[in-house]
């Protein structure tokens, strides 16, 4: 049995890196920082379509949550890439 839950967890450990590579490769916006608005069915960004806050924050706490899990730079990058988006460009009116 402990045997089966070691291969669960890196399995688990291999598909969280996976899908923090796609959001690295496919989501990060290097033409007008941040991150991607939208993502087509093919992977391409959709061009002009709007940011949310919504989306910046989800990918700065998972980000966040996954560098201090693994404490990978790269993780932490994309987390700080995201915090400095949220306090530059979005307000908060209240």
């Amino acid at each position: 049995m402990i045997v089966d839950l070691e291969i669960f967890k890196e399995e688990l450990n291999d598909e969280l890196h996976s899908i923090l590579a796609y959001w690295i490769t496919n989501a990060v916006d290097d033409e007008n920082g941040g991150f991607v608005g939208q993502i087509d069915e093919f992977n391409f960004p959709v061009r002009g379509a709007e940011k949310g806050s919504v989306l910046n924050s989800r990918i700065l706490w998972t980000f966040s949550a996954a560098y201090a899990s693994t404490g990978n730079k790269n993780y932490f990058n994309i987390a700080e890439r995201a915090f400095e988006y949220i306090t530059t460009r979005f307000i908060d009116i209240n």
